[in-house]
């Protein structure tokens, strides 16, 4: 592969592959499970990411395991997702319709909202954080994240009309914490890693992705089933806080070089909660 529209189109190709075979499987799912749908759709979610997992891995990762730097940025990127990324998708859904007591369709403007903030934002945020430090970007990304659990807390204790309008405020703080982060993190662990190692850093980042979006899924789903959703977007709102201490903290070690907002940030694959 030679060119950059072949990567595109092998991307796009992957995408409608996708499109196509993931409401297919869901719906047979449905089917096939009528009365523990539920379980069924969050073992489904852990068996697709174990098999992420699985494909992101080979040989030669001894490197990349002993850097120090980079277990860092690895355990951050986890925390990142369990702030930012998974409340938006297993915990805001329930809250939401449940204890704010809004219907679905209130849940789906929300992720309009969210997905147009990271579609019309993104450049805009590419131009506005030039020049910045990338651990000063993601330290600001997990402040939206936390205002925005913040104001998901809030919801059931507003009227109709405001319990909405901060819902949906929310997801469009999520957002812009995607738009930021988007730009920061995979450019700075690709900026550290050696060049010939560089496709084994990238293949441990999803794996960290993957454990977060793992992890969070599974442990929403045991705290709602006990009737805990205020609690975990109050975990939320601390794994917010932690991922910007250990941003802060990593920014002392960070060699410059890869911690300077370049310009014209290299092109790196965006990850969307959506």
């Amino acid at each position: 592969m030679g060119a950059p529209w072949q990567a595109f189109a092998a991307a796009a190709l992957a995408g409608v592959g996708g499109a196509v075979a993931s409401p297919a499987q869901d719906a047979l799912l449905a089917r096939l499970a009528p009365r523990t749908r539920a379980s069924a759709f969050a073992v489904r979610y852990a068996i697709t990411n174990a098999g992420v997992t699985a494909g992101g891995l080979g040989e030669g990762y001894r490197e990349v395991a002993g850097d120090r730097l980079f277990r860092r940025i690895w355990v951050l990127t986890v925390l990142l997702v369990l702030a930012g990324y998974t409340p938006l998708i297993s915990v805001f859904p329930v809250y939401v319709t449940e204890s704010a007591g809004l219907g679905p369709h209130v849940v789906s403007i929300a992720f309009v909202a969210d997905a147009l903030t990271v579609a019309l934002a993104q450049l805009a945020a590419l131009r506005l954080l030039r020049g910045c430090r990338r651990t000063s970007v993601i330290i600001a990304a997990c402040g939206w994240w936390a205002t925005a659990s913040c104001l998901t807390l809030a919801t059931g204790r507003l009227g109709t009309g405001l319990t909405i309008a901060a819902c949906v405020l929310a997801a469009v703080m999520v957002g812009i914490g995607e738009t930021m982060l988007s730009p920061a993190l995979l450019p700075m662990i690709n900026d550290l890693a050696p060049e010939p190692l560089s496709g084994r850093y990238n293949a441990a980042t999803s794996l960290a992705f993957t454990v977060g979006f793992t992890l969070g899924p599974a442990l929403a789903g045991l705290m709602l089933q006990h009737g805990l959703g205020a609690h975990l977007i109050t975990g939320s709102i601390v794994m917010s806080g932690l991922a910007a201490i250990l941003a802060h903290r990593l920014a002392l070690r960070l060699p410059a070089s890869a911690n300077r907002m370049t310009q014209a940030p290299p092109a790196t694959p965006q990850v969307s909660a959506l």
